[in-house]
């Protein structure tokens, strides 16, 4: 249910940010949704529910977007949401500095995928330089959104959970753990 939840929100955050952005003339200093949900799904989530909730988030993303060919964002999505899987050990995303600096490090991949797919679905795409020009403040962008956006999904996922807090460290005397040494 959490899995559905996030992709839900994340759906009618994509919802609100493209409109929001054509009336903007700071376009790419908006968070890269996708990128953030994929990280998010990819350590939460089982393998083939981040897998199928990213999938979905870029689909929608697809239907937003009429730059990119359809099919751009779900492979974007996927392939970041399956990084993460397979790293998800090795990297920490519940403290603030490693999931900005890995919205960052993702928000880059990202912009690389998008490019390489460009160059091989979208032969008659020009815009190279200027989507290289705006990777840089994007990625600016979603550092900054990350910790907010991990946040609001963790408070999703306690309210749909009935838990305390998603990831916290386990209390001792309401859990009835022993100490070991």
């Amino acid at each position: 249910m959490r899995p559905l939840a996030w992709t839900l929100f994340t759906v009618l955050l994509l919802s609100f940010e493209g409109p929001l952005l054509r009336h903007v003339d700071r376009w790419w200093l908006a968070p890269d949704l996708l990128v953030l949900a994929a990280l998010y799904l990819g350590s939460r989530c089982g393998w083939l529910v981040g897998l199928c909730c990213a999938a979905a988030i870029g689909l929608c993303k697809d239907a937003f977007s009429l730059a990119a060919p359809v099919g751009t964002f779900v492979e974007i999505g996927t392939l970041l949401c399956a990084a993460t899987s397979l790293l998800g050990t090795r990297l920490d995303l519940r403290s603030t500095l490693p999931t900005m600096a890995a919205a960052g490090g993702a928000t880059f991949a990202a912009v690389g995928f998008f490019l390489l797919f460009q160059a091989l679905f979208h032969r008659s795409f020009g815009a190279f330089d200027e989507v290289l020009r705006a990777a840089p403040p994007m990625a600016l962008g979603t550092m900054l959104a990350a910790p907010v956006l991990f946040w609001i999904y963790d408070r999703i996922g306690d309210v749909l959970s009935g838990g305390d807090r998603i990831g916290a460290l386990p209390d001792r005397r309401r859990d009835g753990l022993r100490r070991t040494r």
